[in-house]
Order: C-alpha cells, then sequence, then structure tokens
C-alpha cells in the first residue's frame, strides 16, 4: 500500500525537475548504515512535525530505526525554502490513511490559489466532507449526538465561494460552514474547526498543508431558528447580525452545499474582490 504507484514516481521526479523543483536522489544501498539511520532520523522528526505515522511503514523502532527505511519501502523527504530538516515525509500514515509518494507528487506544483473552475461535483464533494467531519465530531463527543438532527445547512464561503460565482478570485483553500437549529441551552461549540484534505485534484495541493490536496476548514455553528428554518433564510439573517464571524463571511460569497436539492443555491453574493459594496442578500427562492 505504502508503494502503490512507485512505477510512476521517476517520471513525476524528472517533471517536478523540469518545475524548478530541486530533487536529489540517494540510493541508500551505496550508503553505509550511518548515513541511512541519519537520513531515518530526518524522516522520524518530520513525521512528527507533521503529524503523521512511519513507524508501521519503515518498520518497528526496536533497532532504533525503521530496517525498511530506504530498502523495501523508498521514502521522500521533503524541503522548504531554506530549511536545513524536512518539513514532511512519505509514504506516511494519517488519519488511517496511507499517503503515498506518488500522491504527493501528482499534488506538484504548489500554486498559492488554484483558477480551475468549481463546478457542481466539486460542491457535492465539500458536503461529502463536512458531513463526514460532523460525524467524526461526534463520534469523539457522543454528547453532541443531538445535532445531528438539528442540521439546517451547510455552506461554502470566503473565497472558494467568490471563485464558484466569478472564477478570478482563486482557490487558496475550502472553507465551509455548518449552520444548526440550536438545542435551547447548549449551543454547538462555537470554537469547533476541523482541517480535512480536499484529496488529490486538478485544484492541486495548498502550500504547506500536511494533506495532498487543497485544505478544506469545517466550521460550525447553531442560530436561533427553528429546525424547519428555511436554510437561506437561515443564513442571512446570521449574516445580517454583523457578528464578529459573521462580519467576516459577509465579506465574501455564500454558496448552499446542503440541503442536496439546493447545491450550488446563492445565499449571498457579497463583495468577492471586486471593489465594490456587497449586493443584497439572495432571496430563499433564488
Amino acid at each position: 500500500e505504502a508503494n502503490a504507484g512507485l512505477e510512476e514516481v521517476p517520471g513525476l521526479l524528472e517533471e517536478a525537475r523540469r518545475q524548478g523543483i530541486d530533487v536529489e536522489e540517494v540510493d541508500l544501498s551505496k550508503q553505509d548504515e550511518e548515513k541511512r539511520r541519519a537520513l531515518y532520523e530526518q524522516a522520524a522528526a518530520a513525521a512528527v512535525r507533521s503529524h503523521c505515522g512511519i513507524h508501521k511503514i519503515f518498520g518497528s523502532r526496536r533497532r532504533g530505526y525503521g530496517p525498511h527505511f530506504g530498502r523495501e519501502a523508498p521514502a521522500l523527504l521533503v524541503y522548504r525554502g531554506e530549511e536545513r530538516i524536512p518539513a514532511e515525509v512519505y509514504p506516511c500514515r494519517r488519519r488511517g490513511r496511507v499517503m503515498s509518494i506518488r500522491d504527493f507528487l501528482k499534488g506538484l506544483p504548489e500554486a498559492e490559489r488554484s483558477f480551475e473552475p468549481i463546478r457542481r461535483e466539486d460542491l457535492a464533494r465539500l458536503a461529502e466532507i463536512a458531513r463526514g467531519a460532523l460525524e467524526d465530531f461526534i463520534r469523539r463527543h457522543p454528547r453532541w449526538a443531538p445535532y445531528r438532527e438539528r442540521l439546517a445547512a451547510i455552506a461554502l464561503c470566503q473565497g472558494a465561494a467568490c471563485h464558484y460565482l466569478d472564477g478570478r478570485t482563486g482557490v487558496k483553500d475550502f472553507d465551509v460552514w455548518l449552520f444548526f437549529s440550536e438545542i435551547p441551552g447548549q449551543p454547538f461549540p462555537y470554537r469547533w474547526h476541523s482541517r480535512y484534505d480536499y484529496g488529490p485534484s486538478r485544484f492541486g495541493r495548498t502550500p504547506g498543508f500536511w494533506g495532498l490536496g487543497r485544505r478544506v476548514d469545517v466550521l460550525g455553528r447553531s442560530l436561533k431558528i427553528s429546525p424547519d428554518e428555511d436554510p437561506a433564510r437561515a443564513i442571512s439573517g446570521y449574516l445580517a447580525s454583523r457578528r464578529k464571524s459573521a462580519r467576516h463571511l459577509w465579506e465574501k460569497a455564500v454558496i448552499l452545499l446542503d440541503p442536496p436539492e439546493r447545491l450550488g443555491e446563492i445565499v449571498w453574493e457579497g463583495r468577492c474582490g471586486s471593489g465594490q459594496q456587497p449586493g443584497d442578500l439572495a432571496s430563499p427562492a433564488r
């Protein structure tokens, strides 16, 4: 599993060179154990820095270093800027998923923003990630399970929502918000903020992000609305409140992702880099 797509790696490394990325290849079969141990220690440090696991891939720690490192399992160390220690290592295991060398290289080059258009299937993918994030949260904190039935809307917000509208803003990452009908006396934790990986796609990879694609920031807020409140009306009311987080969302666009039958509906057009004041809130029927 860790070596998946390994036959593509030489060509991907050559493409990275053509993109101006420095690439050095080291054949550990021609190096002594001291050199291999030193490189493994760098890999282990990179795994800690990037919050991933490598011991199940490169072998047990009983011998002080991975016995498979650079032998049965080739490794890729990623250095950023002028740093002399690696920031990431591949393959690695994160959130129960193995991220291969091939998958990382396919995300290059890392552009600050992607200007690929956002399609309806991309919106559906973001809704799926957001629902999965909620389930992860409830699995870790069962006391919040009642909010599963109080979900009023899921929306794409901020710059990516603007890019969906104008195709010019670009996508640095995806900001996805879940809005709930508040349970009296038990508001949804407003500090909840989870980060997920969109995965390899035409959008590329968020620079410096631990995942293989664009970062997806998932946030949530409970609103003092009835469970049957219209989703667009509920979000519009929240934006009109001009609370701190609402003011940030008010600057940019808001696009519905859920309910599924209203996927892609424009709730709010915002300013979206036009230099103009945000437009009117969209009506629920829009």
